[in-house]
This record gives C-alpha cells, sequence and structure tokens, in this order.
C-alpha cells in the first residue's frame, strides 16, 4: 500500500470554534453509539443537547439531516454565508436551516417532493437519510436502477455504508442510528469525476475521504502508537497518547474519550488527526479523532514468557546498538530485537535490558522466569514492541489506608509490611485499567515496582472458587504443583501461600523463597492436600483473560461464606475400566452445575459409611479373567442411579474417599411425593414440603433432575423463585438442619421449566455499583443481564468471547454453563508441521477409553510419559510406544480460518483451515450452516470492533481469513453458532 501523509484543505470550509472539554453524552457511554457520537461529536457534525444528553432514540427532520450533510463536506461556514430564500416555497429565509438547505440542494443532495416542497419539519426516513448520504459520497452515477429507494439502498450495502446496521428504510430515522450511518460514511473513499471526453464522463472511486478532503483531517499511515497514559508514569494525560510516524517523527495527540489507546499500544496504525488550528501543520496537542489498527494479527504474541536474554556484547544491552536476541517460551522461537522497537518494562519506557536480563528475583527474568507481556513482529520477523511486566513477587493487600496513603500487605507469611506512598509520585493500575489507590481492596493481588522515581502499583482482583477437585505435580518445587478447581486448572505461581483457615495464619508453598529455596513445604502441601473436597478460594495474580494456563494462583484459602458440605448429583451410572486395574469411576454435578468425573475403590471409598466388595458388570466389560462375580459382591452399577443426591468426601488426590446416598428415611432428610404445585414462597424465601415450611439460606444448594431424560442441573434460589403455584414435581428430596434446608431437589417429567434457558454469546462486561452486567447476543439481538448474584467463579467465566447455556428470571442471570468450542479432528497421516504447531489438542485411543495427551515441543506425553514424537522431517508420528499405532492418535484444532473462496452462501457451506495453516498445504474442513439464519447465527467478537450494533452478523458478511469459532451445541445438521475472534 502506497504510503502517504494525505491532508486536503478546502478554502472557506473552515469548521466553526472546537473545545477538547467534548464530555460523551451520558445516554450513549458504554452503547453501540459510543464511539460514532464521539467521533462526529469531535467533528462538529452532530451534537448533544444542553441537558448532556444524546437522546439517540430521537428522530430527526429533513432540515436537520441537511445541515449534518453540509457539515460532512466542512461547509458550515459557508451554509451560514447562504442564508436566503430557497426553491422550496416552504422554506423561507427565516427558516433556521435555509443556508444548509439552499447549499444542500446546489451540490443536489438534497431534491425535495414532486409537489416543488421540501417538507423541513418532516421526519426523515432512513431511505432519505441514505439517499442522501449516497450522493454526499459521489456515488448516485453508479446505481444500477432508477428504482427508487431500492437503488440507493443496494449501493449503500455495496460499499459498505449499511453493513451491521439493523432499520426497517421506511421508517423515520433515529439519532443514533443516523449516528452510526454518518460515522460509517466519513471512512468511504468518495466517487469523482475522472474525465469528460465527447460529452462522455467517466467516474471513479478516489483515495481521499470526506475525513481527508473536506474536514481538515491528517490521515498518518504506517504510524505506531508508542505512548499511552498507562504506559508513561503519568506523563501523559487520560486524553493524551503518543504516536511515531513512518518518518520516525513523535507527536503527543489529544484524543476523544471513546478510542482506547492501551489496547492499541505498540500496533502500526493508520491515524486520523484534525488539524485543530487549520495551519496545514501537524503539530502537538491535535486531536485523534480515530485509530485504525493495520497490524497484522499474525504478527500479534498476545502473551509469552522471556526464557532467554542474548547480546553479542554482553555489557552493551542497548536497544538502539542492536545484536539483542529474545527467547520466548510458548512460541518456542527466538527473534532479533529490532533497533527502532518500543520496549516497555514494568510500565516504563526503557532503551536498555541491562535490569530486564537480570538474575535478581523481582528486576529480571533470570531466577524465576516470571517476565512475561506482549510481543509484536514486523515484516523483517523483528520484535518490534514488546511490553514486559516482572511478576516474580505477588503480594496480597490486607488493608489500604487512603489518608496517609499506606498499603499494608502480606508476601510470604501473615507478616504485614508496608508500602508508604505519602509524598511519593505513583501510579496505580486495576485490572489493567488506570485506577486510584482508592479502588485498591483487601485482597488483591498487589505487585509494585519503583521505576524513574515513580511508583507502579498493579492489582487484580480475580479469584477462582469452588471445589478443590485435586492437587497434581510431576516434581517437588513449587512451581509444578497444578490446582484443580471445578475441572479449572490453576498452576501455582511465585510466593504461593496456603490458609487453612480463613486468612489468620498465611504460610508459603516454597520452603524458604526469601533465601530462593523453591522446594515445596512437605507440612504445607499436606495442608492443600487436606483441602481436596472442600470449597475453597484461589486468589489469581498476573491475569490473562485468553489463556487459562497463564492465570497463576497466588494464595488457597477456605471461605467461611460458603458451606462445608459437598453435594452432588449422579449423572452417569458408576463404571468400570478394565484398562485402569479395576478402578471405579462416577460422574457427578455439583452445585455449580460442573460434571466432573470422580475416581473410587473398594479398598479405600467408604459408601453409607462401609467398605464393600464392588464387582465389575458384565454388561459394561464382559467376562473378566481373573475376577469372577459373587454373590457377595456388589455391582457398582447398581451402587446409585442417574439423579441419586449424594454427600461426598474426597481424599488428597481428588478420588473419592467416602460417598454417603441422601433418601428419604434418613436422618434429617424430608421427602414428598407429587407436590401439586405451589410449594415455593418467593415473598418470605421459603419452601412447604409434606405442609411444613422451611426456609431457604445463601448457603442452601438446588438441584433439579428430568426423570424421563435423567439430566440434571444445579439452580440458583433466583431459578427457583421464580417457579409459579402451576408447577409441579414427582418428588422432592431436601436435607435440613432444623427449619433451614441445606440441599434439595426437584424431580420433574419435564414439563416444569426452572428458569428461562437460552445460549448466549458473551460480548462485553460492564461493572456497575450493583455489580456484574454482561452483554450478549441471544441468536440475533444483544440483550443485557445481571451477573452479581452468580459466584464468583461463574462471574469470572463470563469473559468476553465465550458461548454460555444460561438460565434467567427477568434480567438476573442464575446459572451460566460455558459450552466448549466445537472441534475439528485430524488423524495422523493428514497432519502436518505447520498443523502440529497449532494443534489445539490430543486424543490418545487406549484400550476402552479416550485420554487427553500434552505436547511438549515434538514430545506427545500421558502422565508425563512420552508416547510419540513428531517428526518435522518427515511430517510424520515417530517414537510410537509400544501399544499404541499411529491410528491411535487423533488431533484437535478449535480456531479456524476460513480460506480463499471458502464461503458458499447459496448452499450454506463454509471451506475452513486450522488457524496458522496453509489452505494450499494443509487439510481443510467443511462447515454446514443454515444459509437463511434461521438457525445458525454469526457474530463478530474482534475486541477492537467495539461497536455492539456492529457485532450481530450474517453468513453474507462473512470474509475470506476471518478467524473463527465454531460451536455446534445440538445435534442439529448445521452449525448454530460461528464467532469471528480476528479479522
Amino acid at each position: 500500500m502506497k504510503k502517504v501523509l494525505s491532508l486536503i484543505l478546502a478554502m472557506a470550509m473552515i469548521l466553526s470554534s472546537f473545545s477538547f472539554a467534548f464530555a460523551l453524552p451520558s445516554d450513549v457511554e458504554g452503547t453501540e453509539y459510543e464511539n460514532a457520537v464521539a467521533r462526529l461529536a469531535a467533528l462538529d457534525i452532530i451534537v448533544g443537547y444542553e441537558d448532556g444528553t444524546f437522546r439517540p432514540g430521537n428522530s430527526i427532520t429533513r432540515a436537520e439531516f441537511a445541515a449534518i450533510a453540509i457539515r460532512m463536506l466542512g461547509m458550515e461556514d459557508i451554509a451560514n454565508g447562504s442564508v436566503a430564500n430557497t426553491k422550496f416555497p416552504d422554506v423561507r429565509v427565516t427558516h433556521w436551516a435555509s443556508g444548509y438547505i439552499n447549499l444542500a440542494s446546489a451540490r443536489g443532495i438534497i431534491v425535495g417532493y414532486s409537489d416543488g416542497t421540501f417538507k423541513p419539519e418532516d421526519q426523515v426516513t432512513y431511505s432519505e437519510a441514505i439517499t442522501m448520504l449516497i450522493r454526499l459520497l459521489g456515488y448516485e452515477p453508479a446505481l444500477n436502477s432508477n428504482e427508487w429507494p431500492s437503488n440507493y439502498l443496494t449501493k449503500a450495502s455495496e460499499i459498505g455504508l449499511t453493513l451491521g446496521v439493523k432499520f426497517n428504510y421506511n421508517d423515520p430515522a433515529k439519532r443514533g442510528v443516523v449516528s452510526i450511518l454518518s460515522n460509517k460514511a466519513l471512512d468511504i473513499d468518495l466517487m469523482d469525476l475522472a474525465e469528460v471526453t465527447s460529452g462522455d464522463q467517466t467516474w471513479k472511486i478516489t483515495d481521499y475521504t470526506l475525513l481527508t478532503k473536506y474536514l481538515n483531517v491528517f490521515e498518518l499511515e504506517d504510524a505506531y502508537v508508542v505512548e499511552t497514559a498507562s504506559h508513561s508514569l503519568t506523563k501523559l494525560d487520560a486524553d493524551e497518547v503518543k504516536i511515531r510516524t513512518e518518518e520516525g517523527k513523535t507527536f503527543t495527540f489529544k484524543m476523544i474519550e471513546s478510542i482506547d489507546a492501551d489496547a492499541l499500544l505498540g500496533h502500526e496504525v493508520t491515524v486520523f488527526v484534525r488539524d485543530t488550528d487549520t495551519d496545514g501543520k501537524i503539530e502537538d496537542d491535535e486531536l485523534v479523532i480515530s485509530i485504525q489498527d493495520t497490524t497484522d494479527p499474525r504478527d500479534v504474541i498476545a502473551y509469552d514468557y522471556i526464557v532467554d536474554i542474548t547480546k553479542s556484547d554482553e555489557d552493551n544491552y542497548k536497544i538502539k546498538d542492536g545484536g539483542i536476541e529474545i527467547a520466548l517460551d510458548e512460541t518456542d522461537d527466538e527473534f532479533e530485537l529490532a533497533e527502532d522497537a518500543i520496549v516497555f518494562y514494568n510500565y516504563e519506557r526503557v532503551t536498555d535490558l541491562t535490569k530486564m536480563a537480570s538474575n535478581k528475583v523481582g528486576e529480571g527474568y533470570g531466577e524465576l522466569g516470571e517476565v512475561a507481556g506482549k510481543v509484536i513482529l514486523n515484516d523483517d520477523e523483528e520484535i518490534i514492541y514488546m511490553n514486559m511486566v516482572n511478576y516474580d513477587l505477588p503480594r496480597v493487600i490486607t488493608d489500604v489506608n487512603l489518608k496517609d496513603e499506606k498499603v499494608k500487605y502480606f508476601t510470604y507469611t501473615d507478616s504485614e509490611s508496608t508500602l508508604k506512598l505519602d509524598g511519593e509520585k505513583y501510579t496505580v493500575m486495576k485490572n489493567g485499567e488506570i485506577a486510584e489507590l482508592k479502588d485498591l481492596a483487601k485482597e488483591d493481588v498487589l505487585y509494585f515496582w519503583e521505576v524513574g522515581g515513580t511508583y507502579v502499583l498493579e492489582a487484580y482482583d480475580y479469584k477462582i472458587e469452588g471445589i478443590l477437585d485435586s492437587v497434581d505435580s510431576d516434581n517437588n518445587m513449587y512451581w509444578d504443583y497444578n490446582l484443580v478447581v471445578d475441572g479449572k486448572n490453576i498452576p501455582v505461581g511465585p510466593a504461593f501461600t496456603i490458609s487453612t483457615d480463613e486468612n489468620d495464619t498465611i504460610n508459603s508453598l516454597a520452603a524458604n523463597p526469601s533465601a530462593y529455596e523453591w522446594t515445596a513445604d512437605d507440612d504445607r502441601l499436606s495442608d492443600i492436600e487436606d483441602m481436596v473436597g472442600e470449597y475453597v478460594v484461589v486468589y489469581i495474580g498476573k491475569y490473562y483473560e485468553e489463556t487459562e494456563g497463564w492465570n497463576y494462583g497466588r494464595h488457597i484459602t477456605t471461605d467461611v461464606n460458603t458451606s462445608s458440605d459437598d453435594y452432588f448429583v449422579v449423572t452417569e451410572d458408576p463404571w468400570a475400566s478394565r484398562t485402569a486395574g479395576y478402578k471405579y469411576y462416577v460422574e457427578l454435578l455439583n452445585q455449580f452445575d460442573d460434571e466432573t468425573t470422580y475416581e473410587f475403590t473398594e479398598d479405600d471409598t467408604e459408601f453409607n459409611g462401609k467398605l464393600l466388595d464392588l464387582s465389575i458388570s458384565k454388561s459394561i466389560n464382559g467376562d473378566v479373567k481373573g475376577r469372577p462375580e459373587s454373590g457377595s459382591d456388589v455391582d457398582v452399577t447398581n451402587l446409585f442411579k442417574v439423579g441419586t443426591l449424594v454427600e461426598v468426601d474426597f481424599n488428597g488426590d481428588g478420588t473419592i474417599s467416602s460417598i454417603d446416598i441422601i433418601e428419604a428415611g434418613n436422618k434429617n432428610v424430608i421427602a414428598q411425593n407429587n407436590t401439586n404445585g405451589g410449594i415455593v414462597d418467593d415473598d418470605y424465601d421459603r419452601i412447604k414440603i409434606n405442609n411444613k415450611v422451611y426456609y431457604v439460606s445463601d448457603e442452601t444448594v438446588y438441584f433439579g433432575v428430568n426423570t424421563v431424560t435423567g439430566e440434571a442441573e444445579a439452580y440458583t434460589w433466583g431459578a427457583v423463585s421464580d417457579l409459579d403455584s402451576g408447577d409441579d414435581f414427582s418428588k422432592v428430596v431436601a436435607k435440613v438442619d432444623d427449619s433451614e434446608i441445606e440441599v434439595i431437589v426437584f424431580y420433574h417429567d419435564g414439563s416444569v421449566q426452572i428458569g428461562e434457558d437460552d445460549y448466549g454469546y458473551v460480548l462485553k462486561r460492564e461493572i456497575r455499583k450493583d455489580g456484574l452486567w454482561v452483554f450478549m447476543a441471544v441468536e440475533d439481538e444483544i440483550v443485557e443481564y445481571y451477573a452479581g448474584d452468580l459466584s464468583r467463579a461463574a462471574q469470572n467465566s463470563l469473559q468476553e468471547k465465550v458461548l454460555v447455556d444460561f438460565t434467567v428470571s427477568g434480567t438476573t442471570l442464575d446459572t451460566v454453563r460455558l459450552i466448549p468450542r466445537t472441534k475439528f479432528f485430524a488423524d495422523a497421516n493428514e497432519m502436518t508441521n505447520n498443523m502440529f504447531k497449532v494443534v489445539a489438542g490430543i486424543e490418545v485411543t487406549s484400550g476402552t477409553s479416550i485420554k487427553v495427551a500434552t505436547v511438549s515441543k515434538n514430545d506427545i506425553k500421558l502422565d508425563d510419559v512420552v508416547i510419540a514424537k513428531w517428526n518435522t522431517t518427515d511430517e510424520k508420528l515417530d517414537s510410537i510406544a509400544t501399544g499404541y499405532s499411529a491410528s491411535d492418535f487423533s488431533f484437535a484444532f478449535d480456531k479456524f480460518e476460513i480460506v480463499s473462496g471458502g464461503i458458499d452462501t447459496r448452499n450454506g457451506i463454509i471451506e475452513v483451515m486450522a488457524a496458522g495453516t496453509d489452505e494450499d498445504e494443509d487439510m481443510t474442513w467443511f462447515v454446514h450452516v443454515d444459509k437463511y439464519g434461521n438457525d445458525s447465527f454469526f457474530y463478530d467478537v474482534d475486541t477492537s470492533h467495539r461497536n455492539l450494533e456492529n457485532k450481530i452478523l450474517s453468513l453474507g458478511d462473512l470474509a475470506d481469513g476471518d478467524m473463527i469459532h465454531i460451536y455446534d451445541v445440538s445435534d442439529s445438521a448445521v452449525a448454530e453458532y460461528i464467532a469471528i475472534y480476528d479479522r
């Protein structure tokens, strides 16, 4: 692409005075209209009302839209000088818009009605507004027919003006949607007259837009965002950004409120800068009205660890002198650092990597290897941008004193230390955003550094809570340990600490971290293992939402606000595995609606307080040599059936130590058959069973079991309380403590709906005073739900770019369950080097079971034993262990890219390849979708595209090269959800 710096100044087309003090109207902030309104207001095209609102739902008159069109041409002053009678009899000189209408009429933007009138106070329709915008952009000569308004609407669709915008063309146009359309028009290349030959006119599409031709806007291509307020140690204000141009010049610009410069830090971009003083020069303090990301997403390494920094001259780590190589962990590659690279370390812009290369804990990567962050490559495969943070020393806040500006924290034990900030310069970050000291809170995980005379404080309040399923390790260093909480893997991170008494006593897992002794302490390890099966809270250190494995645990404790009883419902009959040495398994559903398979044995597991002799059912494994069934043995399949309510205790390794059936006849267990409706009293938080009233509490656990299908679900009180008097259950079973219900199961035949169930794609999270709210795409609508009543674990799972199965009462979410992305598989003989590099997982058939293998470089492991290697020379599996063959390996992929010409809208077929592979060399798959959009839904979830109104797409909006996630949530012949995560 040609590199240009374009500015075309139209004489006498100067906009009226402008102020940087523009505040985004409160009624569009956080809505789909935010970005459009912010940019249009910055250009004085559309402004809000005197009361600070914008009123996006209000209609616009034809006169008002004529004024908008003239302002988009930068002709405000000329319009003011054109006040006179118009050619329309209903627009006289005294009409406020006569100047705009005269000018718009002279330029052919408006025409009027067949009776000669303009009807300035009539509401403009979408058809009329789009017609004026097409004329404004010069595309009228390219219309395909004379049939209005379809000819203008068709052209608008062709040039992208109406892409992603929903409207009925005959309806009155609303201010919010008009803002979106007008904002889109600013970026569309204009059509203009090229030449006139023998009376024939030739038109062409130009390389300039309304912005660059009429509105005094510079377009800076191939620029870089080099500093933002969060990455300048307070040298920049919140509305400032530092840009380096293609020529290497650096400017500090103001920017409009809606621009997220932090998300673009280090990216190659095109910057649109308004020449606010109209002197034709680029200068500091001019206004950035938009930034377009032009970085190739394949050049972005979103998160990785530094494992080595080498330099030909070991005494010189200056970036500008070159010769520095950076080795990255997950990427498993080395890259040269460009001499003009933009590098941040602990939020400070650095020109020397000496400190980053240090072996000192808390200073460099050398001892613990906890220096991590984002990397971007240039066209020469050099690192052009690197934003690294040292995560060696996470602390946990115990108190924040705002008056004295002090923060108390613990590191390795419950002994407190104090960070004194009174009189010091400091910058505060909270969950990745600029914050204030008052935003820090007790139990936040805190990192801080002193750089350039300024303290940088970075805090996170993320937690994962639930049942501790197991503690795993293949070594005895603290970093080798992995916690599994409700099925979520949490690697143990630096300075990991433990409390078994709600934080009264705190100890380090590492034996002596102050002396760099990182082996795990046996007593502390026993403490963690004793927590297995208990409800725990794990504080998360550095947090990167895209990859679960990088969310390191910092501290684990029991939670005083939750019940210590572990209740589950059986969701699959117990079974045995011959290949596992006669081990037995059962699948259980917990109170958070998570299904997990647990192991039990006849030697170590008590059933209703007794050890039993177990047998293996012939129906499962056939005749088993050496293990004949006998009359005294208990068939595992008869221990408890699907839908049974049980109470479970666990061993330290996550296996079941005891399991008790909760049923009628047991102590403190009550049951009722055929409830005949009306048992739930929402007004007083109580449930009537056998004509006796029992109360619920915050710790009450709720399950529902469909007796026809065997499906079980966990609920919240919000879902249960939504039941009405006509809902009848075949049976309810509850365990009570005096008059309070600890756990209850509702058995029904499927005719009862507990909560409204649906699928939703999370587009945006928003923390408000009352808690978490989420915006979700539900089929072809965007819906807002309150998530503050969910557990912290469930709230943490509601990150952007995930699909969930949810139940809701009104606008309050009752339950959420993550839906995994659909995987496509390749056999070993279909694999290539490209595919192996991006494989999402490997499933290995072992006897009658399927196990998930791990990959370490080219080694494929089961239980940390190498069972095969990938041969990059011959592109095939090699060194396959005894007992396995190549056909036992199945390679999974869950991130895809649409191949060239891969969208068949006529037949509803999309051809995809694994993201990061080559369509000419590697395997592709065909995805069937509903071409009519009734059963398949398409979303743009690229986080750099923040406008919610553009998130809902159709099949025709997809394009070659789009990176997509696929979700096939039922037995339907088509994929129901396609999400573009990068485009």
